[in-house]
């Protein structure tokens, strides 16, 4: 048997786990090269931030191989709750180069392929791990979007082969800045990535730490002379024009003038609309559900100490309750106060700046405060009425 049928069989043996693999991977020829794929952005979610892959090209044996730390396994048991809790385990896949770049031309996202400046030493030992990484007992890590995706995997390999330390100088730039950069404002999917992530993603990155997006993990790479100068496989389709109204903004902008609207009604008839305080409360409330299970159930570091909670709080379910509840007046007179506390030091954390919020999070805000404080003083007032009368 050659040594190109030997690494077939090894690499389908590692895919198919049906055998164990040799407990030595066979040596490269001087020809192999090993090379960075940088992959450009998709339509989906998932695809907003590229992706990273490794090539490995030996042209002696005929192999062209892609190794690829970005896949998962939707028959895994519960994939949805292990997703949603930070509990899902990504996978180190590899395939013919041919088929990996075959999606992403049927998908028009650009590919660069940048070529590793190794020693054959240095081809070895990446070879080495590679495989090692391949075996069916090493190939699943717990995905961190941050600090363990397919970007901070291959920096850090090729760090550890070219025997440096990984640069930690800061930049200047919040991690939160580096996802605004790849997701415009003016989309859902910004607006609900900002509400879902909390302080954490506010902190300062370093230029190690920026390499969990593709593009500045090739940047790193330049900088550090790890690899050539990348050249451009597949090129990018043509980016579609914006939206000329930021949608998001609007609908929350109109929620927030309607919000008034009724309220000004409601003080011109000197009555109270308990119906509208029912409907607009619901979204708040499932809303601050979801940021709470994020922060205290979920593994998702980045979704901790998120302080949407302030205006999306818990305490707005008992005061849905006791809006309802005639002979708890003077309890949710003490639930709209909080609440109000609560919305003041919301504002304070802002001018702070501790965590960026998005303009959703303040026109919400800002909608629940006009309600909460018109039925803290129509509550109160009659309060008083009654009070006097007595």
């Amino acid at each position: 048997m050659n040594k190109r049928n030997i690494l077939i069989l090894i690499l389908m043996l590692v895919n198919t786990f049906t055998a164990t693999p040799q407990k030595q991977p066979i040596n490269l020829s001087k020809q192999a090269k090993f090379s960075l794929l940088t992959c450009g952005p998709g339509d989906e979610l998932y695809t907003t931030f590229g992706h990273t892959a490794i090539r490995l090209q030996d042209d002696s044996v005929n192999i062209d191989i892609t190794f690829n730390y970005g896949t998962f396994d939707f028959n895994t048991p519960n994939f949805y709750l292990k997703f949603m809790n930070g509990e899902l385990d990504y996978l180190l896949s590899v395939q013919e180069t041919e088929r990996f770049m075959r999606i992403y031309a049927w998908e028009e996202r650009e590919v660069r392929e940048a070529q590793f400046i190794l020693t054959e030493a240095e081809k070895q030992e990446l070879w080495y791990l590679l495989y090692t990484n391949m075996q069916p007992e090493n190939r699943a890590y717990r995905y961190d979007f941050f600090f363990d995706n397919c970007a901070t995997r291959v920096r850090d390999l090729l760090f550890k082969v070219k025997k440096k330390s990984l640069p930690y100088e800061s930049t200047g730039i919040r991690y939160r800045q580096l996802i605004h950069e790849k997701n415009t404002s003016d989309s859902w999917s910004a607006q609900g990535i900002d509400l879902l992530l909390g302080a954490n993603t506010d902190s300062i990155a370093s230029k190690s730490g920026r390499a969990f997006l593709p593009d500045y993990l090739e940047a790193i790479f330049i900088e550090n002379g790890m690899v050539e100068q990348p050249v451009t496989l597949i090129k990018q389709a043509p980016a579609q024009p914006q939206n000329a109204v930021n949608i998001p903004n609007l609908l929350f902008t109109l929620l927030l003038i309607t919000t008034i609207a009724i309220t000004y009604k409601e003080s011109k008839q000197k009555t109270l609309y308990t119906w509208y305080d029912a409907t607009l409360l619901i979204p708040y409330i499932l809303l601050s559900l979801l940021f709470m299970y994020m922060w205290f159930v979920s593994s998702h570091l980045i979704c901790k100490w998120n302080w949407n909670v302030l205006w999306a709080s818990p305490l707005l379910i008992m005061l849905y309750i006791d809006i309802f509840r005639k002979k708890a007046v003077n309890r949710m007179m003490v639930e709209l106060v909080c609440v109000d506390a609560l919305l003041v030091a919301f504002i304070m954390l802002s001018a702070l700046r501790i965590e960026y919020f998005s303009n959703i999070a303040y026109l919400s805000a800002a909608a629940l405060a006009v309600r909460v404080n018109y039925r803290l003083y129509y509550t109160y007032n009659n309060w008083r009425s009654t009070f006097s009368k007595k």
